[in-house]
């Protein structure tokens, strides 16, 4: 466009020189034809320059201003990849050389889950009565249990009877030891500290053993308050020995006697084994002063024979 318009101007001024230089012709309807023609072209010219500078303000405002850029390159944004959610395998092909792993049998212990309990067999004294005698045998280096109950407090008096080596301990359900497994005792004597389930357990030596274990509970006597004495009546089985048990203190003076006379007979002796009558006499009374403070049993003894023997005791301790 611009090269358009230089060879416009160019030929214009060409012209103009021209037209100068030479006197003008008198004028002729061609002359005057050729300066409106040279006219227009001016006018065309110079409107067309005029264009030509307004097309290109016009340009230069709607163009943005263009800024340098810079040389150096941004660098492209590299994308993370994806962190994997599966971890890679471990390589097995490694410069360590695989440990051998030796795999010996565990040896597997049973325990048992309660620790093996020895037959019991219950000791029950008949009604009325406060002793009871079992005849069994048990096997060498075997065991044999009896229980019984009994309450807090009361005197237990328990002998074995052998003719061969066996011995007794006695503890309780809840693992009191009264009498130990370990010694020899044939007979135990003593107040229980507890109530409840007792057990005696008889033990054979080298070879089996026959035996005859004697239990005896004696009924205690207790005097009203402000009184010295008592009567009581009961019955005992012909053969057999009804126990009573009295505390009484040293110097003071018994007094007792049973009836009837003639299928009774009395023994006493306390419980430290002091013996006031004998058992091997028919007595059925007896009056003294006491050696010592303590309890004293006082045993009740019916002739052979069978059935039972009723009986009426009276006791005076003052």
């Amino acid at each position: 466009m611009k090269r358009k318009l230089y060879i416009l101007v160019t030929l214009i001024l060409g012209s103009a020189l021209l037209f100068a230089c030479f006197p003008s012709p008198p004028a002729t309807q061609t002359g005057i034809e050729e300066t409106q023609a040279l006219l227009f072209a001016q006018a065309t010219l110079t409107k067309m320059s005029v264009d030509e500078q307004i097309s290109q303000m016009q340009t230069e405002q709607a163009a943005p201003v263009e800024t340098e850029s810079p040389t150096t390159e941004l660098p492209t944004a590299t994308e993370v990849p994806p962190t994997p959610t599966e971890v890679p395998p471990t390589p097995t092909n490694t410069s360590v050389p695989p440990t051998a792993v030796i795999i010996f049998p565990t040896a597997v212990i049973v325990y048992p889950t309660a620790v093996p309990t020895i037959p019991e067999v219950r000791i029950n004294f008949a009604t009325g009565t406060t002793n009871a005698s079992v005849v069994g045998s048990v096997a060498a280096y075997k065991s044999q249990r009896y229980v019984f109950w009994a309450a807090k407090d009361q005197l237990i008096d328990v002998s074995l009877s052998s003719g061969q080596d066996a011995a007794i301990s006695i503890s309780s359900r809840a693992g009191t030891v009264l009498l130990s497994p370990m010694g020899n005792a044939k007979s135990y004597r003593g107040y229980l500290p507890a109530s409840g389930d007792w057990f005696i357990d008889i033990r054979a030596g080298a070879s089996n053993a026959n035996f005859e274990l004697y239990l005896m509970i004696p009924q205690r006597l207790s005097f009203a308050t402000g009184t010295y004495g008592l009567t009581t009546t009961g019955s005992v089985p012909a053969g057999r020995v009804h126990n009573f048990i009295a505390w009484a203190a040293a110097g003071q003076t018994l007094k007792m006697s049973v009836a009837p006379v003639g299928s009774l007979a009395l023994s006493i002796y306390g419980v430290d084994g002091t013996v006031l009558l004998s058992s091997m006499g028919e007595s059925t009374s007896y009056e003294g002063v006491l050696p010592s403070s303590q309890d004293y049993i006082i045993n009740i003894r019916s002739m052979p024979g069978t059935g039972s023997y009723p009986f009426t005791f009276t006791i005076d301790i003052h």
